[in-house]
């Protein structure tokens, strides 16, 4: 008993091992990769859409909806996939796609909305092929999996090669979060990506990004000196004035330069209410009350009625008159930003002036 035992266990050993050898010998991708679809050597595409356009002063209000503001079709636009089939010379009966939004996007004032700035919320629609009906059907990011509906031949390799052109047209929403004067742009170089696969319940990596470039004028619009560039020059000093003044202090000997900035403005109503904000990098040892310089040691003030500006978020108010002019006057100066001997040298910093709706 214990022999016939013995040559039984030795069979179903060796059964085992047959089976095991079996599977080893095909290909890994067959089975783990089969229906993902990848870039071709050449990466995945990459388009941008440059997007110019104007809105009505009745649209540029706190709540509006733009529907199909911008689109753009780049016939252009085509790149390589590879996708993995298995078994080889079979047909394949549809790629499946899918659109998602890159990390970071921030949600907007409502799902399926995504806050591009503090004026704008934007929502985009991609293009995908459909042989149903014999043409480009838009979706809304985020989606999939969405069918082409068009059969295609695995080949001997057990790969699908093709060029697609997905992702070269689209669409967009705007949403009017803040009214603005003027102009408002944003760019964002990967905002949504493309993925596909030959199986409708997993994707692969992705095949395409797509990128924005957007413009958005409004008819209200100012001008600040004539639309000039503003040029502000201060008085030299010595480095131990900046040190014995002390952090966050004006050193001895610099006289502060006083502005007045007139504002022009047009399409707009008379006695309008409007903020001035200063744009700018904070200085990061005074991030409440200082730009920052080409010199780590040495920091811009900005001062209104109340005392320094705030970089980007402080405001002064202004009201135009009935001519839809205006003016505000500021006091600018240089401080010491760490308390230490700064580089000798010129030194200085670039503030973009914004005007806003209050």
């Amino acid at each position: 008993m214990r022999k016939l035992f013995s040559t039984r266990m030795s069979k179903l050993l060796l059964a085992s091992s047959l089976l095991t050898s079996s599977l080893l010998v095909v290909p890994y991708s067959a089975f783990a990769n089969n229906g993902i679809c990848r870039p071709h050597a050449d990466g995945p595409g990459r388009y941008t859409a440059t997007l110019q356009g104007d809105i009505g002063a009745s649209f540029n209000k706190v709540g509006t909806e733009l529907l199909s503001q911008f689109t753009w079709k780049e016939n252009g636009f085509i790149y390589k996939v590879e996708c993995f089939c298995f078994p080889a010379n079979t047909q394949i009966n549809s790629t499946y796609y899918w659109g998602e939004y890159a990390a970071g996007i921030t949600q907007g004032h409502a799902p399926g909305w995504y806050s591009v700035n503090e004026y704008l919320d934007i929502r985009t629609e991609v293009a995908i092929w459909n042989a149903n009906v014999g043409g480009m059907q838009y979706h809304r990011v985020p989606f999939g999996p969405i069918s082409n509906n068009t059969p295609e031949m695995c080949s001997n390799a057990a790969r699908l090669t093709t060029s697609v052109s997905s992702g070269g047209s689209g669409k967009m929403d705007l949403y009017i979060k803040k009214a603005f004067v003027g102009n408002v742009s944003f760019s964002i170089s990967d905002i949504y990506y493309l993925k596909a696969s030959l199986i409708s319940n997993t994707s692969g990596p992705p095949i395409a990004l797509i990128g924005l470039n957007v413009s958005v004028t409004a008819p209200q619009s100012c001008e600040i000196d004539a639309g000039q560039n503003i040029s502000i020059s201060f008085n030299d000093t010595s480095q131990q004035n900046f040190v014995k003044a002390g952090k966050g202090e004006m050193p001895s000997g610099m006289v502060p330069q006083s502005k007045t900035l007139s504002i022009k403005c047009s399409n707009m109503d008379a006695y309008a209410n409007l903020d001035m904000r200063f744009i700018g990098a904070a200085d990061p040892n005074s991030t409440t009350d200082g730009f920052s310089t080409d010199n780590k040691d040495i920091a811009i003030a900005i001062e209104g009625p109340n005392g320094r500006l705030t970089p980007t978020t402080g405001k002064l108010p202004l009201q135009l008159d009935a001519n839809q002019n205006g003016s505000v006057t500021i006091k600018t100066y240089p401080f010491s930003s760490t308390g230490l001997a700064p580089a000798v040298g010129k030194y200085s910093s670039i503030v973009t002036v914004r005007l806003d709706f209050r």
